[in-house]
């Protein structure tokens, strides 16, 4: 029985502890409330990269050309020529490839899954969902600084991601 007096004054400092941590985090929740309101009173920012107006453009012809150590230079309908790192000159030639259905007159749809897959054959490491976003995010700000638009990259949760590439007619013959 003499450890029962100490036992609870043991148990009386632990709330007294706990009390303090309490008022503290309660402290914080209040500091993060101040923030939200003020933050709420503030000007919203506009996006800096607002979308352009009108249909999102298309590409007749991609021609991609092989540079040095894996490096490429696209060629969008023969125009200005945009210098790719290695591993965006292989997501562009994913997206160029037309392996899918006819779905309209644009090259198929490639999920995340698929392009992330070849994009682990060709490099040997691991390309998740969130690396195949950002590479589709950097393949846009470089087509963006090459002066042409961003739109012609497309992704969507449900289809993946696309270049708005026309197809290529298949021939028909005569006879």
């Amino acid at each position: 029985m003499k450890n029962v007096p100490r036992s609870v004054d043991d148990v009386a400092k632990d709330v007294e502890r706990i009390g303090k941590l309490v008022d503290n985090v309660l402290d914080d929740l209040d500091e993060i409330k101040r923030a939200i309101e003020v933050k709420a009173t503030l000007p919203r920012k506009r996006n800096p990269d607002p979308i352009p107006p009108g249909p999102a453009p298309t590409v007749q012809n991609l021609r991609l050309d092989a540079g040095e150590k894996g490096r490429a230079i696209a060629l969008f309908d023969g125009g200005k020529p945009v210098p790719l790192t290695p591993a965006l000159a292989a997501l562009l030639a994913i997206l160029k490839f037309d392996d899918g259905e006819p779905q309209g007159e644009l090259v198929a749809w490639k999920s995340l899954d698929a392009i992330g897959a070849l994009l682990e054959h060709k490099f040997r490491r691991a390309f998740k969902h969130h690396s195949v976003s950002n590479l589709l995010n950097r393949l846009r700000e470089v087509l963006k600084e090459a002066g042409l638009d961003r739109r012609l990259i497309e992704s969507e949760k449900l289809l993946g991601a696309r270049l708005r590439l026309k197809r290529r007619a298949t021939g028909l013959c005569a006879g």
